[in-house]
């Protein structure tokens, strides 16, 4: 059920129900950075099975806010010998360059490039990480704004450590990443069965317009 009668504060983000608090998302998440380790050494990637995520890889979610998979793979040596950080199932994954803005949530465990950031939840009491996937997804263009750069943009771990995110109550934030993400399903959903009624009429247009297949006409 979806209320619409809070009594609101103004806040460093605009209106928000008195009940929200307001901290910075280095209060509520660790930030951590990614990299690339050396391609030279084939022992760091070949039969690598640990997702090492880049931007690339997170383009390709169309709507989907799980990743699951990633283009390259890195192996456990790769891991332990490199500054890279294994998050765990469910931490969420920022691209900060090329571009600023794509947010996912682990499934199962990854590392990434230094393309993206990740976020590990400080609290799991507190923290629901579907919602803040969501809300940061809304705040693309405000994330675009904090970064820098000349040749391409940027957004600093400082920046995104210091942005400013709402803390709603823990029961909130939880009934309102499950509303949007039954939201999300039925888009999905609805995507598929677009897809799906696109291949038929492409086949059917082959088959048609070849006389591959023949219509009835009546005399």
């Amino acid at each position: 059920m979806i209320v619409s009668n809070s009594k609101f504060q103004e806040t460093k983000i605009g209106k928000a129900p008195k009940e929200w608090k307001i901290r910075k998302i280095v209060d509520l998440f660790e930030i951590k950075t990614g990299t690339t380790p050396s391609t030279k050494q084939k022992e760091y990637w070949n039969n690598g099975h640990i997702n090492w995520i880049t931007p690339a890889d997170m383009s390709k979610l169309n709507g989907k806010l799980f990743i699951e998979n990633s283009e390259r793979k890195i192996t456990e040596k790769g891991l332990r010998e490199t500054n890279l950080t294994l998050m765990p199932n469910g931490s969420i994954v920022i691209s900060t360059r090329a571009p600023v803005g794509y947010v996912a949530i682990v499934k199962g465990k990854a590392t990434f490039n230094q393309g993206c950031k990740g976020l590990i939840p400080k609290s799991l009491k507190e923290i629901n990480s579907i919602f803040y996937a969501y809300y940061l997804l809304s705040k693309k263009t405000l994330l675009e704004h904090s970064s820098s750069g000349s040749t391409f943009k940027e957004l600093s771990k400082k920046a995104l450590e210091d942005f400013i995110i709402p803390l709603p109550p823990f029961t909130e934030q939880n009934k309102i990443a499950e509303i949007l993400s039954t939201v999300d399903e039925k888009v999905q959903l609805l995507k598929e069965k677009k897809n799906k009624l696109k291949r038929v009429k492409k086949g059917l247009m082959n088959d048609l317009l070849t006389g591959r297949k023949r219509v009835k006409v009546e005399a």
